[in-house]
């Protein structure tokens, strides 16, 4: 799907093993609705991998829910305007490249959040798995990280434990 013009939306369900991408020179808003105090704005992933492609600004606290198996990317400026975006869902949520903040937080209740480039606001990772980067480059957090540290995946704590394995058997030979 692409975009030319700036589109406000309140919600955006993607619910297809195909990927579906948003792309174009736009910009996607999310926005509440005409509530006098209205919820937050949602972007929900049943299925599947998709991707914006375009920018993406809140101007409402957006939920945005990932399910297993299932990603969502960010791969342009993900503006979170001085909102609230919340990762719920055990699925991957990935932003790529900047994360322009505003005053905004990114808060992370379940699943993992990844990527690559800067996020310039607040992280507040209540019980998400953070995996910052790869070997091409990393998600790198410029304001305040707070929550809860991720517990080691299995692959670190068997590496962990043949080092002290190793050093264990290196002394008792010595």
């Amino acid at each position: 799907m692409a975009t030319e013009q700036t589109v406000t939306v309140n919600g955006i369900q993607f619910d297809n093993t195909n990927p579906y991408a948003i792309a174009g020179n736009g910009e996607v808003v999310l926005a509440g609705d005409t509530d006098v105090s209205p919820g937050p704005s949602t972007l929900s992933v049943l299925q599947g991998g998709h991707q914006f492609q375009v920018e993406v600004t809140l101007d409402n606290d957006t939920t945005v829910d990932v399910a297993s198996g299932s990603t969502l990317v960010f791969n342009n400026a993900l503006n979170l305007n001085g909102q609230t975006l919340t990762k719920t869902g055990d699925g991957t949520l990935t932003i790529n490249n900047q994360l322009n903040s505003g005053g905004g937080t990114v808060i992370g209740l379940s699943g993992m959040i990844n990527g690559f480039g800067v996020v310039g606001g607040s992280l507040d990772n209540q019980s998400a798995m953070l995996s910052p980067g790869g070997s091409s480059g990393a998600l790198t957090v410029a304001g305040d990280v707070s929550g809860q540290v991720p517990e080691p995946s299995t692959a670190v704590l068997i590496g962990l434990g043949a080092i002290a394995w190793a050093a264990t058997r290196r002394r008792r030979r010595n």
